[in-house]
């Protein structure tokens, strides 16, 4: 299945080829000259009629970037270009022209020749580099479209962010993936730009994290990228592939609860501790005590803490502990399905938190809130308490 031809050629082609502006308005010829000759011997000077030409013709895309390459080419610009060729043997953009030109009326077999030609004398040629990509393109060959992007990325860099979002849509057809992961096992400089386009279009983001599980980066860096796309997933819903992806990138533990010792600060939430931090309530994790404390003024409620668990069918504990002298009556334990259309919660009052409350879990929803709320019984000078553990296990 061809899954870029709809998505790369005319769109992209925009992006590679440097932007001009303030051009004046210049006149146009009527005459077909043959562009034979760029294929032979030439000699003289001829950059000057290269540069019009190659202004023109980045004019002309920039003003209606969908159209196809070849529609750009005027009889002016294969005037000057030719011109130029006849002139100056290394004019790489006016044989890019003279060859998108042939493609117009149909000489496909030259057309290549003559820009095969120009991406030989330069690779900085962006005309012919966006030719290669738009014909890659059309077969589906997204191997071929990644590596000519990634040169044209190399030359002008601050053309990433726009090609990004191109590459995510690419990114989100079925099929896809192989090619983005044995692309970017080469380490491409502007990959992190991808990522962010990738988590701005919904339906990207479960293929960049398919690419991610098999890439495996690691570092701070990949760290941030990985919570941004495993927020995404969550708001998408697609929980089953949140839980494959947080354990092939971090693995499995034997605790259904992560972290529920609070022995450290929160790794990929909300498949460890999601913590709210609000103007009259905040909770965080105090790894020196281990312990999760949390301080609300007078009245505050809302979820200080949470965590998505995901629990298999059959009985279960569900408990909490405070830290030694810590306050109690004003927290409850929350355990609720985190899938829509199904109401299934389990609610431990303050007064029950430290006793060990059972519950059966069926098969109709594997993936549960379990959550930490303020009740906003505070009075006086406010409430600030710890928990020293928060544990579900299944019951003997």
């Amino acid at each position: 299945m061809n899954i870029v031809s709809r998505i790369l050629p005319a769109a992209l082609m925009v992006l590679v080829v440097a932007p001009v502006a303030a051009l004046g308005t210049f006149s146009i010829a009527t005459t077909h000259q043959n562009p034979v000759v760029a294929l032979q011997a030439w000699s003289g000077n001829g950059f000057a009629d290269q540069q019009i030409a190659n202004a023109l013709y980045v004019a002309a895309t920039v003003k209606n970037p969908t159209a196809a390459l070849e529609s750009h080419v005027t009889p002016r610009q294969r005037e000057l270009a030719l011109k130029a060729y006849i002139r100056e043997p290394l004019s790489p953009e006016a044989v890019s022209i003279l060859g998108l030109g042939e493609v117009r009326y149909g000489k496909e077999e030259l057309a290549a020749k003559l820009l095969d030609k120009s991406g030989e004398l330069s690779r900085r040629n962006q005309i012919a580099r966006s030719w290669l990509i738009a014909k890659a393109s059309q077969r589906g060959d997204l191997k071929t479209v990644l590596e000519n992007i990634d040169i044209s990325l190399r030359i002008r860099p601050a053309s990433a962010p726009a090609a990004a979002q191109v590459l995510a849509q690419a990114m989100a057809q079925p099929g896809s993936v192989p090619s983005f992961v044995s692309f970017f096992r080469t380490n491409p400089s502007w990959e992190d730009a991808v990522w962010q386009a990738a988590n701005s279009n919904p339906k990207a983001v479960a293929n960049a994290v398919r690419v991610r599980m098999q890439l495996q980066r690691t570092g701070e860096d990949a760290l941030a990228i990985d919570r941004e796309l495993l927020t995404s997933l969550i708001r998408l819903r697609e929980f089953e592939l949140a839980d494959a992806f947080v354990r092939s990138r971090y693995g499995s533990q034997k605790a259904l609860l992560r972290n529920g010792d609070f022995a450290a600060e929160p790794l990929l939430p909300p498949f460890d501790w999601e913590l709210e931090t609000q103007g009259d309530y905040g909770a965080f994790v105090d790894t020196k005590s281990g312990t999760l404390a949390i301080s609300a003024l007078p009245g505050a409620q809302g979820i200080v803490a949470r965590q998505l668990v995901v629990l298999k069918p059959g009985r279960y504990t569900m408990t909490a502990r405070y830290a030694r002298g810590a306050q109690s009556g004003n927290l409850r334990l929350m355990l609720s399905c985190a899938l829509p259309n199904i109401n299934r919660s389990l609610a431990i009052s303050p007064e029950q938190i430290s006793d060990s409350q059972r519950f059966e879990v069926g098969a109709d929803c594997p993936y549960f809130w379990a959550s930490i709320e303020l009740l906003g019984r505070a009075t006086g000078s406010g409430f600030d308490t710890s928990l020293d553990s928060f544990e579900i296990t299944p019951a003997s």
